[in-house]
């Protein structure tokens, strides 16, 4: 099992999302030197959701949850208030155990497969997704993401099914519990029909509240 430093924080990472960080603890600062002094290609770590705590002062970081997701380096630029760092989402990980001994977090992890699961299934499921987030995306002013997948021998790319999946978790506001299920969602049909459902759901609140397209907040970088 590798070893990965980790990053806790109060949201998840999504294969293929962007995440902006500004870090300024100095046990992250001590692990984003770490990462910077490999090569380019390595400089990954690991983010995992809090399911208990906070990301920094008194109870921080009390429970983590199992599933996260590997993060890699993108850019890095000194700021008053720390360092801002962009990173995109690589692949999925089990958290098995913490390694001691280091000034951070580090964790022994699995790396997890992305399966397609029930390959049958996924055309439907990635129209439904589809209307659906257009949908939503219309009521709300959310980003109407990606073009749907380009059909290969009959069915769908299982690659551009698993984007398209990602990149609505990546978009879609939800309480932190239920972005974590739907990473945790072990193929890619299971994802789709989990955002299916949750997509829907927020649509029927969208129209039930009569909401209107707003214009997108500004939102800074997580502060860690």
């Amino acid at each position: 099992m590798p070893a990965l430093p980790l990053f806790p924080l109060a949201t998840i990472a999504v294969p293929g999302g962007e995440l902006p960080l500004v870090i300024f603890e100095p046990r992250y600062r001590a692990l984003l030197a770490d990462v910077l002094a490999l090569p380019e290609t390595e400089r990954i770590f690991g983010v995992v959701a809090i399911r208990r705590g906070h990301e920094v002062g008194a109870g921080r970081a009390e429970q983590l949850y199992d599933v996260g997701t590997s993060v890699r380096v993108v850019s890095v630029h000194p700021i008053p208030a720390g360092i801002r760092v962009g990173c995109v989402g690589v692949q999925r990980f089990r958290l098995d155990a913490r390694v001691p001994g280091a000034d951070y977090l580090v964790g022994e992890v699995t790396w997890l497969d992305e399966e397609p699961g029930d390959v049958d299934a996924l055309p439907e499921l990635v129209v439904q997704l589809r209307e659906a987030w257009l949908t939503y995306a219309d009521s709300v002013g959310a980003p109407a993401l990606l073009d749907p997948p380009a059909p290969v021998a009959g069915g769908v790319d299982g690659d551009r099914a698993r984007a398209l999946a990602y990149a609505v978790l990546d978009q879609l506001r939800l309480p932190l519990a239920e972005r974590q299920h739907v990473l945790e969602a072990v193929t890619t049909s299971e994802r789709l029909q989990e955002l299916v459902a949750r997509v829907r759901r927020e649509v029927g609140l969208a129209a039930a509240l009569q909401a209107r397209p707003l214009a997108p907040p500004s939102v800074g970088p997580s502060l860690n």
